[in-house]
């Protein structure tokens, strides 16, 4: 499954989801120069993971290690640069 996160010219894909191996793919499309914040929350609202994503404008790649994350859903919220999204999970 694919799943893609639009806003203007930004597009932050995750790939695998479900995810198997407890690593979120992140890949950044034309995303603008800047810093962006990626959060991770359990389904009652505990962050379980974050990672600060400085990039340099256009694409790449970043990975979120979800190793304490159990079997479920999960909210991520990736948010900077005057854009927020939230997008879900699920950890097999």
């Amino acid at each position: 499954v694919l799943e893609k996160i639009y806003k203007d010219k930004n597009q932050f894909i995750i790939t695998g989801n479900p995810i198997k191996n407890k690593t979120i793919n992140l890949k950044l499309e034309n995303v603008d120069k800047g810093t962006y914040y990626v959060i991770v929350y359990n389904e009652i609202g505990q962050q379980i993971a974050n990672k600060t994503v400085v990039h340099n404008g256009g694409s790449d790649l970043q990975t979120i290690n979800l190793a304490n994350a159990q079997k479920g859903t999960y909210q991520v919220i990736i948010e900077g640069n005057s854009f927020k999204e939230n997008k879900t999970i699920i950890v097999e």
